[in-house]
């Protein structure tokens, strides 16, 4: 709330390489303390709607209303992070193509600590996350290795208070990388996965020691990882890597959920959108017992 939403559209309408051809329209679902400059807004063909609350109109009936009066090519919609089901009530003619969140250095604090669920439901879906009002990237670190496991798909940027983008959070390596073979503890496995996600090239030929969780897909494939958690028991996601090997798993006695102690070499390879991954080839594995079955937990 009060991030700068209102300014980061208009200002984003009214750049001369962004602006496309047709209208545009925007509805707002938020008063807030900026003000759209709406004769400015119309030199680029984009017009303002505002939803006036609750009591005052559907929200359905609302869209399809400013539709019909301006036809527009294409709509940004502005809300706030406690508007959590509004998409639910917009029309079936409008499709979410893409998603921003705004998040205010000020007051990230206080909402990570206290409303995390709501947070972490603003950042799912969003294709970009942008941190503003944050006089220094470093006051970010504390936040690395959570916000890219809200949304693995998102890009995270930091906005200078002098305006300009950088990426937000740094890949912060909590253990040696310069071992060989590389040991990945308990603790280790979150940044492991970041990192090795974000850079496969980076650890092609590496050999790394770790403790995973076995999950088989299909009858002929397998995947190695941990159960990490971002905020409570119902958010839950099982980050994992490929790995070969599964026949041989099999005949040992391993099976889909067993705890295997792995000893692998990273390989590159694709998955089936043709996207850059690393391969865990194993050299050695045998069973493993773990105190934390699920990692990550942020204070």
């Amino acid at each position: 709330m009060d991030a700068g939403k209102t300014t980061y559209i208009q200002d984003t309408i009214c750049q001369g390489f962004f602006h496309k051809r047709g209208s545009s329209l925007i509805l707002s679902f938020e008063d807030g303390e900026t003000a759209y400059d709406i004769e400015k807004l119309r030199e680029f063909r984009t017009e303002v709607v505002f939803y006036q609350g609750k009591g005052s109109e559907d929200i359905t009936a609302f869209c399809l209303s400013a539709i019909e009066a301006f036809q527009p090519d294409r709509i940004y919609i502005e809300d706030n992070i406690l508007m959590e089901n509004l998409q639910d009530s917009f029309p079936p003619c409008m499709h979410i193509v893409s998603k921003t969140t705004l998040i205010d250095g000020t007051t990230l604090s206080v909402y990570f600590n206290n409303m995390r669920q709501i947070m972490q439901n603003s950042v799912k879906n969003a294709g970009l996350v942008i941190f503003n009002r944050v006089p220094e990237r470093d006051l970010l670190k504390p936040y690395g290795s959570i916000f890219p496991v809200m949304e693995r798909n998102a890009a995270f940027l930091w906005e200078s208070p002098m305006g300009y983008h950088e990426k937000a959070f740094g890949n912060i390596l909590t253990f040696d990388f310069s071992a060989n073979p590389i040991e990945i503890g308990d603790q280790d496995f979150l940044s492991f996965f970041l990192d090795i996600t974000e850079d496969p090239d980076k650890y092609d030929g590496k050999e790394v020691n770790l403790i995973g969780q076995i999950r088989c897909e299909g009858t002929d494939s397998l995947r190695v990882g941990r159960t990490v958690m971002t905020c409570c028991m119902a958010d839950l996601s099982f980050l994992s890597l490929a790995c070969l090997g599964r026949e041989k798993m099999e005949l040992a006695g391993f099976s889909d959920h067993s705890w295997i102690r792995l000893h692998a070499t990273c390989k590159s390879g694709f998955d089936e959108y043709r996207r850059k991954v690393t391969i865990l080839d194993p050299i050695s594995f045998a069973p493993a017992r773990v105190d934390q079955q699920i990692i990550g937990f942020p204070s």
